[in-house]
């Protein structure tokens, strides 16, 4: 059975860097899949911080987001102290459900790729709820300020 392939965006509106540290590798040496995950949750975690946003709060002081799946394309090894470069799109964005697109590169070669899903919670009433407004509109304003700078 074929895997899951996915393509480089267009677009990447936020970058987060780092340098590969000893506990983010696996016994071969190079960095593992679930160290993996753990420096895509970073960078997301960076990009929502570059917003003025987390994990817990988009922007209503109500909604919270749940990771629904997640794949991660592995194109080449990342081991100790390289400096990597992890880009961040977020895309497809639909009622209680956006998608964010990452790339992990170390000096401009592809290290992984990859794509998670994210529904919206609204914590007060403990259930799915739709993708706040003030998100979209805090988000439309960071790629105006990244795409037409004064």
């Amino acid at each position: 059975m074929p895997g899951i392939k996915l393509k480089k965006q267009d677009v990447y509106e936020f970058r987060y860097e780092m340098t590969v540290r000893v506990c983010d590798l696996n016994y071969g040496g190079h960095v593992g899949s679930t160290e993996m995950t753990g420096i895509l949750h970073d960078a997301r975690v960076a990009m929502l911080r570059e917003l003025g946003l987390n994990e817990l709060d988009l922007g209503d002081r109500a909604t919270a987001i749940v990771i629904s799946d997640n794949v991660i394309n592995y194109i080449s090894e990342s081991r100790l102290f390289d400096e990597l470069l992890i880009e961040s799109h977020i895309g497809e964005i639909d009622g209680s459900r956006f998608r964010i697109f990452q790339r992990v590169s170390r000096s401009d070669r592809t290290v992984a790729l990859a794509e998670t899903g994210i529904v919206t919670i609204n914590l007060r009433e403990g259930k799915k709820g739709p993708v706040p407004q003030q998100f979209i509109d805090i988000l439309e304003n960071h790629r105006q300020k990244i795409y037409m700078p004064a």
